[in-house]
């Protein structure tokens, strides 16, 4: 096991207890977060106000459940390739499984704190996760072509 294994293994866990983190937060903490985020970020994104604060704020929790599986399937890409090398066909796949799986067992945890559960929130994690470990097997490529 190399030190890229160690590192990517450990940012995937990280990201893994940030995923659930959020998901024991109780319904109403977790809509004070983003109604918070939205005050801050709105006037900068949407200052002709066209969106309605709930749509915006839709929109910011969707944009948080891609960027937390693209973390991850970030970090499960990186540590993947370490290990088994540029050569892994089937990279995508395993990453996309594994994060289906954190995926479902986040909806689960949030079941039990109050908050529901949504499919749809598993299709924009896997989203997310693809988004992650593309940008990974970009950014080996160009790394790889460099050498």
């Amino acid at each position: 096991m190399n030190k890229w294994t160690v590192i990517f293994g450990i940012l995937a866990i990280l990201s893994i207890a940030f995923i659930f983190y959020n998901s024991m937060q109780s319904p109403t903490e977790s809509e004070e977060r983003s109604l918070a985020i939205v005050e801050q970020v709105k006037p900068f994104l949407d200052a002709e106000g066209r969106m309605t604060q709930k749509a915006f704020n839709d929109m910011i929790r969707t944009m948080a459940h891609l960027a937390e599986f693209a973390m991850l399937g970030f970090s499960l890409g990186g540590m993947l390739i370490s290990l088994q090398g540029r050569g892994r066909e089937r990279l995508i796949r395993n990453v996309l499984l594994m994060s289906a799986g954190v995926a479902i067992a986040d909806e689960v945890l949030q079941h039990f704190t109050g908050r529901y559960s949504d499919v749809k929130d598993v299709m924009l994690d896997v989203c997310g996760a693809l988004i992650g470990v593309v940008i990974m097997k970009i950014a080996m490529k160009v790394m790889w072509h460099r050498k």
